[in-house]
């Protein structure tokens, strides 16, 4: 990292940021063409989950390429600067990560999965129905790396 002085190498305080970020925006590349989309996820200080529906062109970038790199961000604020424009910046705390994604497709996994989702905006004893189950495709990202970065007055 070029900005040693904004890196952040407690894990407790990457673990913070990956729990409390409201969207997570993941990577994928197929057949030579870069695709980032926004999710809803959760996160056990393990792995990442996110779901998908059932069909949509996110689902051909997340079958062919198994490796990944995720964001997500938090506390973002623009700093006006007191020169000229060239003197503004950005506050933020933000985490990039890399691994690897695999649909899960076991019930007891996908159900944790999806109670991870939920604990993350807060709702801690979700119930699921068995049809809505069948329409949604539950991801897991295992974490291969992890890095934090923040800018903060």
């Amino acid at each position: 990292m070029r900005r040693k002085d904004r890196e952040i190498t407690d894990r407790a305080e990457i673990d913070a940021i990956l729990t409390q970020a409201e969207v997570c925006r993941c990577a994928f590349s197929y057949q030579d063409i870069p695709y980032l989309i926004p999710l809803s996820f959760g996160y056990d200080g393990t792995s990442v989950y996110v779901h998908t529906a059932l069909e949509g062109r996110k689902l051909s970038w997340m079958r062919f390429g198994r490796k990944v790199c995720f964001e997500v961000e938090m506390s973002v604020c623009p700093k006006p600067g007191e020169k000229d424009a060239c003197s503004w910046t950005m506050e933020y705390r933000s985490v990039i990560g890399t691994g690897i994604i695999e649909e899960i497709t076991g019930e007891g996994e996908q159900l944790y999965a999806l109670d991870q989702i939920m604990k993350h905006y807060g709702c801690e004893q979700p119930r699921y129905s068995r049809e809505a189950l069948k329409h949604v495709l539950i991801w897991k990202i295992s974490i291969e790396g992890l890095t934090g970065k923040q800018s903060v007055s």
